[in-house]
């Protein structure tokens, strides 16, 4: 294709990607999927203040404006770039952002979405004269996703890969798991020369609210979903599992026994 054809290519997902003129980087942050250590990136090539990647507070990185492609589509090249994103095994990136999102201990985060998990799962769909907004189960979580049509459904946190970045549509350089980020995200900085610049942070850098699952945890998440809503989960994200090689778990017995 020419670069114009890449261009109108991108045009519908532009929103959604991060540009860095300097090294010609374009990339495609999915949330949970490792978006934050690349957004402190991006940060470090911009100049931003910082000598080193990890000392970003995660506060810094949720309200700092980091360039869009959206802004900068028709004064750029797009063939002369290198295009990237990272995915993650689809439910391990559900179960997290419903822990970092929905979990107990963060009452004041996305109370908007919460009532309309509740009103979904609770009321029919209908409002409530009064409502309690505190947790929502995975389960309820899980159903809101794969049986409502509001658009807070397709949230960035849990949209699929595919509507979010497009990979059929769009020609990416690089697809990268966040099962090895640290290594593979090296790769790409190494071969685009931004290496010289910055370099990917190693480890998790968490936000004080937000604590990681662990194997017990999960596991017994998952054991509280009932097969038919894992069915209908597995096939939401089906595409997701198929275009970027994750095995398709035919039950959740099965998706347990691959945890460790």
């Amino acid at each position: 294709k020419t670069g114009d054809d890449h261009s109108h290519d991108f045009e519908k997902v532009a929103h959604n990607i991060l540009v860095n003129k300097e090294y010609k980087l374009l990339y495609c942050y999915i949330a949970k999927a490792g978006s934050s250590n690349w957004r402190r990136v991006f940060m470090m090539l911009e100049g931003r203040g910082y000598k080193r990647s990890e000392d970003i507070p995660g506060k810094k990185i949720d309200y700092f404006h980091l360039p869009l492609l959206s802004d900068h589509l028709n004064q750029i090249n797009i063939h002369d770039y290198h295009a990237f994103l990272f995915v993650k095994h689809p439910l391990s990136r559900l179960l997290s952002a419903w822990n970092n999102k929905f979990s107990e201990r963060l009452f004041n985060n996305m109370i908007d979405v919460k009532k309309e998990v509740i009103k979904f799962t609770r009321f029919n769909g209908s409002n409530p004269a009064t409502m309690d907004v505190g947790e929502i189960w995975f389960s309820e979580f899980l159903r809101y996703l794969t049986q409502s049509r509001h658009s807070s459904a397709h949230n960035e946190h849990w949209a699929t890969y595919m509507e979010f970045c497009q990979p059929c549509r769009v020609p990416y350089e690089y697809i990268g798991k966040t099962e090895n980020i640290v290594e593979e995200s090296q790769f790409i900085l190494n071969k685009t020369g931004a290496a010289a610049k910055v370099y990917f942070p190693r480890g998790r850098l968490l936000n004080p609210l937000h604590t990681s699952l662990t194997s017990d945890e999960i596991k017994s998440h998952w054991k509280t979903i009932p097969p038919g809503l894992f069915k209908a989960t597995v096939d939401r994200y089906l595409n997701d599992f198929k275009v970027f090689g994750y095995p398709v778990p035919s039950s959740v017995e099965e998706y347990i026994g691959t945890l460790t």
